[in-house]
């Protein structure tokens, strides 16, 4: 009885010892600890439910997991799909389900992610992507990435990022993005305050993030040279129960994403935590007030056939 109780508690500390490797945490707030990265948002149990909500909050918005014409290669031949930085892995597992004879592989550089309960046709691996993607030439069928403004840092994306997307893409397969613009549309005062004023833009731009990289990335694929059928489509999103459903979760996401970030952005508008939360308290009557909303950019682009 006593050994096994001593194994028990060796491999709590062990357990223990190797969260504290990969995790750091402030303000009761879970971060990874990859010291290569730039990437300020949490990754705890709260940061995944938020994220998770999201998925399907775009799934309905776009009316879909993706906008690139791939739906004949997913159905009609042997199909490999990356989703990088994937976070928790929502968009793999959605899209396993719809698509069981494609594989799946989802980066993140957080294992948050389900290690067994899973499809046999997703896997996932931690990992940065900023390091370069360990898989062969032309492997993928499909590149999607969404969300990364806050994790690519300005000269990777043109660097590191698209010059690694055309080697590892098959010739005529696809890569899609989707980013958000940095600025409300009709913002009320308040969201203004909270979204620009407050330096939320200048939070990241300090991290030597590409705020604008929804409005840059046409460009960035097109002056790359490997891609071709370059699309770029815009979506206008409610935030607010004004938008139905819809609009009220999106605005649950903002707030939770920006609640993330109290203590550097209070920081940064000179104020306390305190009157920080009292303006996300009232963000919500200011945008239901406003009619605001939220432009998204979904670019999506062709890998040119070899010569």
């Amino acid at each position: 009885m006593g050994t096994c109780v001593s194994k028990s508690k060796a491999k709590r500390e062990i357990s223990r010892e190797i969260t504290r490797e990969r995790f750091r945490f402030v303000d009761g707030r879970r971060y990874h600890n990859n010291q290569n990265s730039r990437y300020a948002l949490p990754n705890d149990d709260v940061e995944i439910d938020r994220l998770q909500q999201q998925h399907f909050c775009l799934r309905f918005a776009w009316n879909g997991n993706f906008c690139a014409p791939i739906s004949d290669s997913l159905e009609n031949h042997k199909a490999f799909v990356l989703d990088s930085g994937c976070g928790p892995g929502v968009w793999c597992l959605d899209m396993a389900t719809n698509w069981p004879d494609v594989e799946f592989l989802g980066l993140d550089i957080s294992s948050v992610f389900p290690e067994e309960i899973k499809p046999k046709n997703v896997k996932f691996l931690e990992h940065n992507i900023l390091e370069g993607i360990p898989v062969d030439d032309g492997h993928f069928t499909f590149i999607h990435q969404r969300f990364l403004c806050g994790g690519i840092p300005i000269a990777d994306w043109q660097g590191n990022i698209l010059k690694e997307f055309a080697r590892i893409c098959k010739p005529k397969g696809w890569v899609e993005f989707l980013e958000s613009d940095t600025k409300f549309v009709s913002p009320s005062p308040n969201a203004e305050w909270l979204w620009t004023s407050c330096k939320f833009i200048k939070f990241w731009e300090l991290r030597g993030m590409d705020v604008y990289i929804g409005l840059h990335l046409e460009d960035y694929l097109k002056n790359n040279g490997g891609f071709t059928n370059i699309h770029h489509d815009i979506l206008d999103i409610p935030i607010g129960s004004w938008g139905g459903r819809l609009g009220q979760l999106v605005c649950e996401d903002l707030l939770l994403g920006l609640g993330a970030l109290k203590v550097p952005l209070a920081s940064l508008m000179g104020i306390s935590v305190g009157e920080y939360e009292t303006l996300l308290n009232n963000f919500e009557a200011g945008v239901n007030e406003y009619k605001t909303s939220w432009k998204q950019h979904r670019i999506y682009a062709q890998r040119i056939a070899s010569s």
